[in-house]
């Protein structure tokens, strides 16, 4: 009796622990900005879609940027592609705001990278492979954490 007990929890925790993952990896939807502007002037807002494409908006001072593509979660992270407008391709090497260079890993090729947290979305630092916590906050002079919050 006390065996099959113990093997109902294995199973009910096994079960448990696929459902709590798989909601996890749903729960990326949604619209996320900047908790406050990088420089002083630029806010960030992505918007991710259910049908794995996304928004992205750089916005500050006198300069705008969007775009759009395609995005695929993997391992705690999102991998953001751009696919450039037919009508008006983008150079992204030479972008005035950030510069994006398509790059791969695990097989994944992304222009961005994020890295999911609960409810927010970190910047990821390229050299390190780590995701930035804290960035420089010029209304407060000084170090904050940084990251992307989920809006309702």
């Amino acid at each position: 009796m006390k065996h099959q007990q113990i093997i109902n929890y294995f199973v009910f925790t096994i079960i448990f622990t696929a459902s709590t993952l798989q909601a996890s990896a749903q729960n990326i939807v949604g619209t996320y900005r900047s908790n406050f502007p990088l420089g002083g002037f630029f806010m960030t807002t992505v918007k991710l879609h259910a049908n794995g494409s996304f928004d992205h908006h750089v916005a500050g001072d006198m300069q705008h940027q969007h775009l759009q593509g395609t995005y695929v979660q993997k391992d705690g992270k999102v991998y953001l592609k751009v696919e450039p407008k037919k009508d008006a391709p983008v150079d992204l090497s030479t972008s005035r705001v950030h510069n994006y260079t398509l790059k791969q890993i695990s097989g994944v090729s992304y222009h961005l990278l994020y890295h999911v947290g609960r409810k927010r979305l970190y910047a990821h630092h390229e050299k390190s492979g780590k995701r930035i916590i804290r960035k420089k906050n010029y209304a407060k002079n000084r170090r904050q954490k940084y990251y992307l919050h989920k809006l309702k």
